[in-house]
């Protein structure tokens, strides 16, 4: 972040550094070299009008045209980020954002790092391994990686010796046994930190954050795009042994990550927002309470393109196989109730969740309620979730817009499921981009990798003297209907389910013919419907 004084130095220097004219040099820089200007000291621009006020301030007064040039004030403000901390609730409060209506195109809702569920111990523990890691790297960069007489057993600056020796005996072995911050700055810290946390938790409950989030919402009816954040720390504490981060962190997060969901939701209603795309990756405690508790009743989501869902809880969640279970069921009835209010015309949907070795999509036989809708917009389906077949060749065949599967896990199915899963993209009428990360085709577990557009033949090339080594080669001549099943696919991926059909059958008996010269060129005779390539 780009401190005051930075910006004021950086202003004299252009003021007074350039030849000198009746007016500042800095304002007469170009467009583009404020723009950069912007991007090198300000990453983050989305917190300048609620939490970061003083750098608005500063790059104002250093220069004018960042306070009235629409370019740059377009820069500056096209994403608003929203936190759910009590200060910048209370600044939400007493600003008036329509003066940037026209430059806003994004909001986010954004978790903060206060929890009403932090304990004492885990605050110690963190704020302990902030100040150990911030010691291991300064020793380190001081030292230039060259042993220190002082300490023959030079700490690591990613921490490894405060994993091995815990924090007593790494205290005891580098810091005389002296902490680095005293018990009673911890306890002093926690009790401040608690009074906010519990202050903040009095705002969900009261309606606070969502009368001040709505105002917001009502004073930018033009925004369109809406993002649902996880807290974002200012530094990573990186307490990652015994899977802390992704499990003790995570799961003091959850209440904070439901509430501002919900929250967030309930804010876009009341303000009747028009959603295009909605972006949930938050902290969830895997329950997603506002699928089925009337939440979603009076969303709109009808002019909706883009749903991207990438949650994340913490590993205690996932200990009982029951637990597991539930979790898998209440993520598919999120992601179905969210589908049913826009299944006409979304265009892009992306889901993942921090758990995606147990969460199952669709889900199989679980009634009614998590039916995944038609979906016969869709261009795109990306997701680290483990598919499951023959659900998802169902959804395939009934998005006729499909252009781009990418499937970055192993997904369960039989032979049978996959060859009928083959056969629909090979019958597909339009021609899309597959990208299938780990296909097993094989008993002992290995793994295909698969990246071809199907209105292209393979860029592969056939071995003549590893025949049943061309897998890729046929797999992907055949989806593009380039090639029939051949005796390679037979031997890795088995002839079971699915209905080859006459042409195909008669190949199968000119196994001598396999090779590079045995593709069809797509068009006459051909037997699929090569559709609409654009």
């Amino acid at each position: 972040m780009l401190h005051l004084w930075n910006i004021q130095r950086l202003s004299c220097f252009m003021m007074y550094g350039v030849a000198t004219t009746s007016a500042p040099a800095f304002t007469r820089l170009p467009v583009e070299l404020l723009d950069s200007i912007l991007d090198l000291c300000i990453p983050d621009k989305s917190k300048l009008l609620v939490t970061d006020v003083a750098t608005l301030t500063a790059l104002r007064l250093a220069c004018r045209q960042f306070a009235y040039l629409p370019t740059l004030n377009r820069i500056l403000f096209q994403k608003l980020c929203l936190i759910s901390s009590p200060e910048s609730v209370r600044r939400v409060e007493m600003i008036d954002s329509s003066g940037i209506r026209p430059f806003v195109e994004e909001i986010t809702f954004r978790s903060s790092m206060y929890s009403w569920d932090m304990t004492r111990e885990i605050h110690r523990e963190i704020s302990l391994t902030i100040a150990l890691y911030s010691f291991c790297r300064q020793l380190e960069n001081s030292t230039n990686y060259v042993k220190d007489p002082e300490y023959p057993d030079l700490p690591r600056k990613d921490g490894a010796e405060i994993r091995k020796y815990g924090f007593a005996g790494f205290v005891q072995k580098y810091l005389n046994g002296k902490m680095p911050i005293s018990e009673d700055e911890i306890n002093a810290a926690f009790e401040t930190y608690m009074e906010s946390a519990l202050e903040l938790r009095g705002m969900f409950e009261s309606g606070q954050v969502h009368r001040a989030w709505r105002n917001v919402l009502l004073q930018l009816p033009n925004v369109h795009a809406f993002e649902i954040e996880k807290c974002k720390y200012e530094r990573d504490h990186k307490h990652d042994w015994r899977n802390h981060k992704e499990g003790v962190c995570w799961q003091i997060q959850e209440p904070i990550g439901e509430a501002v969901c919900g929250t967030a939701l309930a804010s876009m209603i009341s303000a009747a927002s028009q959603i295009e795309k909605l972006h949930i990756k938050n902290v969830t405690d895997c329950h997603h309470a506002w699928a089925d508790n009337g939440t979603l009743d009076a969303l709109d989501l009808s002019r909706l393109h883009t749903l991207k869902i990438d949650t994340e809880c913490s590993h205690t969640f996932f200990r009982e196989i029951q637990v597991e279970a539930e979790a898998r069921v209440r993520f598919n009835l999120a992601v179905t109730a969210l589908l049913r209010k826009c299944q006409s015309n979304l265009r892009h949907l992306y889901l993942s969740s921090s758990h995606w070795r147990a969460i199952e999509w669709p889900l199989v036989n679980d009634g009614e309620s998590h039916r995944v809708p038609p979906l016969p917009a869709l261009e795109s389906f990306k997701t680290l979730l483990r598919v499951t077949l023959p659900d998802f060749t169902n959804l395939l065949l009934q998005s006729r817009e499909l252009k781009h599967i990418k499937l970055m896990n192993v997904c369960d199915g039989t032979l049978g499921d996959w060859r009928e899963l083959w056969g629909a993209i090979r019958n597909h009428p339009s021609r899309m981009l597959l990208q299938f990360e780990s296909l097993p085709h094989d008993p002992e577990g290995e793994l295909l990798r698969l990246n071809h557009h199907t209105g292209e033949a393979s860029r592969r090339k056939w071995n003549n003297d590893l025949w049943w080594d061309n897998i890729n080669y046929s797999l992907e001549n055949y989806l593009s209907g380039r090639r029939h099943w051949d005796r390679v696919l037979k031997n890795w991926l088995g002839n079971e389910g699915g209905e080859s059909t006459e042409d195909e059958g008669k190949e199968y008996d000119r196994e001598d013919k396999d090779g590079p010269g045995n593709e069809s060129d797509g068009s006459v005779g051909s037997l699929i419907y090569w559709g609409d390539d654009n």
